[in-house]
């Protein structure tokens, strides 16, 4: 089996030959986790195909979270032996010359002015391709700096910072910001607290006076089953407002399709759109501000998914009648989960009716005909379904017409004669 290195986005594969009498059962790893096969490859973005002495694990779209050893197991009652080669996914650079317009990455949180507040300050974060102009809006005005408006930025963070606010400085608080290719924008609110002091919100703090970051409400650990999403959320108070950082395992989360970061104003949250066994593990938030630091862990677990059956039907007998007589086809129907059973004639689905009558009880399948007509003459099918594949079983009816019976037996009685 050979390394793979791949752009993010692009698909990676891995081929593996084999040999072994009886034939060995072939098992796909990441690190040390089992791949587990799908039949839906444009869902599930992975697909393994064994032919033969040959293997293959097609993985649709690789992404930087995807790197790492990849193992194929070959085992059968004499013993087993594994190979290994690793996957090495690279960011897909730009091309020359190409802009990123900007994009928040942290919007500011709404403020309440309490009585005797002495300074509020909304913070934005920010990515995209440099220059960028940065300004703020108050209720569609541009915010120039002076003494009481202080505007500043270090790296990707732009802050607002209003001094001695009162209630004229309250409404709308717009973030804007424009490179040359294309234009981002965010809200916030500053408004003036009415009816008692609400505790459960962080007040704002004078000037200067630093409050290192406290969880306010813990996160929860979650179980899903794989190929499912999850979100883990938490959150945090402290001044000035605390910003995240995700570990799973002690290591950092990358933004990625699977893994997506959200603040909503003081709420941390992760989501993962696709969990995999490999991404059971302990998530930690980590929220930093400048008078401190203040963790929050939680388990995440993923399950095995629900294991699929692809249905039997067993055999089912021929029947012969006379024309105007009933006829019954039994079958016995297995599968997970539960089939379904539908019942054809010459290919053509049978309706319910009156005439026709169906039932599946305890993995038993039954047609019954009240009154069979010779043209009913054809070959009945059970067919079986579920998510996992279909499976069918035949039989033949023959209707007879008084006069073909005597036919028969006129045919029966000369030839003993």
């Amino acid at each position: 089996m050979q390394p793979s290195r791949a752009f993010e986005t692009n698909g990676a594969r891995f081929d593996v030959d084999f040999v072994g009498v009886p034939p060995p059962e072939i098992t796909w790893f990441r690190e040390d986790f089992p791949i587990t096969p799908s039949h839906d490859f444009k869902a599930s973005g992975r697909r393994v195909t064994t032919n033969g002495r040959h293997s293959t694990l097609e993985i649709r779209e690789v992404y930087s979270e995807d790197s790492g050893q990849f193992s194929c197991v070959a085992s059968n009652e004499h013993g087993q032996v594994r190979c290994s080669a690793n996957l090495v996914v690279e960011e897909r650079p730009l091309p020359h010359g190409v802009q990123v317009p900007p994009n928040f990455t942290q919007t500011p949180r709404d403020v309440q002015l309490w009585p005797g507040t002495k300074v509020v300050t909304f913070e934005a974060k920010l990515a995209g391709t440099k220059p960028v102009d940065v300004y703020w809006l108050k209720s569609g005005d541009h915010v120039e700096p002076d003494g009481r408006h202080k505007v500043a930025s270090d790296r990707d963070t732009y802050s607002l910072t209003v001094l001695e606010p009162t209630a004229d400085d309250c409404g709308p608080i717009e973030c804007v910001a424009i490179n040359a290719s294309g234009e981002a924008r965010c809200q916030a609110e500053l408004r003036v607290a009415e009816g008692p002091e609400d505790t459960t919100q962080p007040k704002p703090k004078a000037q200067g006076k630093e409050v290192p970051p406290k969880i306010t409400v813990p996160m929860k650990g979650v179980t899903v089953q794989e190929g499912h999403p999850a979100t883990l959320r938490c959150r945090f108070s402290g001044q000035p407002a605390p910003t995240p950082q995700w570990l799973k395992d002690g290591q950092p989360v990358k933004p990625s399709k699977y893994f997506k970061i959200e603040q909503d104003g003081d709420t941390f949250v992760l989501k993962i759109s696709e969990c995999f066994k490999e991404d059971e593990g302990i998530y930690t938030c980590v929220a930093t501000n400048s008078a401190g630091k203040s963790t929050m862990k939680a388990p995440l677990k993923v399950t095995a998914p629900k294991q699929e059956i692809v249905p039997t039907v067993s055999p089912m007998k021929d029947v012969i009648c006379m024309e105007g007589e009933p006829a019954r086809f039994v079958a016995k129907i297995t599968g997970k989960p539960a089939p379904t059973a539908t019942w054809l004639r010459e290919g053509q689905i049978i309706p319910q009716s009156g005439e026709f009558k169906m039932t599946l009880t305890g993995g038993t399948a039954v047609l019954e005909i009240c009154e069979t007509y010779s043209d009913d003459t054809g070959t009945i099918t059970c067919r079986a379904t579920n998510g996992a594949g279909t499976s069918e079983a035949s039989a033949r009816l023959t209707v007879q017409s008084e006069s073909e019976s005597e036919s028969e037996s006129e045919l029966d009685d000369s030839g003993e004669k």
